[in-house]
């Protein structure tokens, strides 16, 4: 099986494949000062529960935007699986071209996504990651990777609400009964869902006219699935996009590149 972790500077995201099928996945909280014991004791807790072994793992495959773990990370899976992790960056051998002024700026979550995202629809393509920050990624026509714009995320823009605003509570992310909320949990929440979905597709729209052209836009992300019924430009949500990238690149590394 082909273990993929895809760290987030607010969660991580854990899969198991067989050949294509994501067989299990998990997210856990991202914890920066956990030791690579603690990250072992947690893994045996979820395989354990789906009756999985580590000896069934042949590869891991890890996309992380926390540098400070990536020790962790590697003595953990030395230590218990008995193999050394690949992290992708810019410079792993993943097919995808970029047309970037710095690739290794590129995060490696947006190198995977963009892998997948190809894979699955084609190119060019818009790829929203709805995760601690909100990226959309471009891949134009060429499958080529272009860049793309960063926001802030949902999440951290909700909990800044609270903070900063003294008569403001702290609420769950959903969608409101009504566009107007006639309460203040149903205001901030129809602030948020609308306001995201909004700037999303304004985004996008001037990415199309900017390049003349109109591509599919794919989600991806934790929040994916609450965000993208409520925009207009959104045509396909897949949730699980960076883990089946690392799953591709995994796959693909274990036939020879041509020479």
């Amino acid at each position: 099986m082909i273990f993929v972790v895809d760290i987030g500077n607010t969660n991580t995201t854990l899969g198991l494949f067989a050949q294509e099928k994501l067989c299990y996945h998990w997210r856990i909280a991202t914890k920066r000062d956990a030791t690579a014991d603690e990250i072992a004791m947690t893994l045996m807790q979820l395989f354990h529960y789906e009756n999985v072994s580590p000896q069934h793992i042949t590869k891991t495959m890890v996309a992380s935007v926390v540098p400070p773990l990536h020790a962790q990370w590697d003595d953990m899976c030395q230590k218990y699986f008995s193999q050394k992790p690949q992290f992708v960056d810019a410079s792993t051998h993943t097919g995808l071209v970029f047309a970037y002024d710095n690739p290794q700026e590129v995060g490696a979550d947006r190198i995977v996504n963009a892998v997948a995202g190809i894979q699955q629809y084609g190119a060019p393509l818009l790829i929203v990651d709805f995760g601690t920050a909100t990226t959309v990624c471009y891949i134009n026509a060429s499958a080529q990777y272009v860049g793309g714009v960063i926001a802030p995320g949902v999440a951290i823009s909700t909990e800044a609400l609270y903070t900063r605003a003294a008569k403001l509570p702290r609420i769950e992310l959903a969608k409101p009964k009504r566009l107007i909320g006639n309460s203040t949990i149903e205001a901030m929440q129809a602030g948020i869902l609308y306001g995201f979905a909004g700037q999303v597709d304004g985004i996008v729209q001037r990415i199309w006219r900017a390049y003349e052209m109109t591509a599919p836009v794919v989600a991806t992300g934790g929040l994916a699935t609450l965000l993208a019924p409520e925009t207009q430009t959104i045509t396909h949500v897949e949730p699980h996009l960076t883990l089946i990238g690392l799953a591709a690149i995994a796959r693909s590394q274990q036939v020879p590149p041509p020479s």
